[in-house]
């Protein structure tokens, strides 16, 4: 039972350790136009240029998940796998791979295609 809670509170501090480290303005490398920003409040707002993809009465919400908890139906239960989940009202959720996460670079692959977007961070 104690070695349970432990990794129970390990996979939570990891999970909120993520947090902070995507807040912020990320441009997408190969496409400057898109942008997506994090708030700590879980709220992705995405623009292409200067135009938002959802209303901004309406941003899409983010969590960051660990291994044991489900991103969607396409993903599996990998030891030590991180996921970002995006839901948006109208579209649905979506799910991604979380491979690299830093100050810097957040690099995500697409649960459903497989395709790769790499992320640099402006603010």
């Amino acid at each position: 039972m104690k070695y349970l809670l432990m990794i129970i509170l390990w996979s939570v501090s990891i999970n909120n350790s993520f947090q902070p480290s995507i807040i912020g303005v990320w441009v997408n490398e190969k496409d400057p136009k898109l942008t997506w920003e994090f708030n700590a409040s879980g709220q992705l707002i995405e623009k292409y240029g200067e135009v938002l993809k959802a209303s901004p009465r309406t941003p899409s919400t983010y969590q960051i998940l660990n291994h044991s908890q489900r991103c969607n139906d396409g993903t599996t239960d990998v030891p030590n796998q991180m996921y970002l989940k995006i839901a948006d009202a109208e579209l649905g959720s979506f799910c991604y791979y979380l491979e690299t996460l830093s100050e810097e670079v957040l690099v995500l692959i697409d649960s459903d295609t497989g395709r790769m977007l790499i992320f640099n961070k402006v603010i």
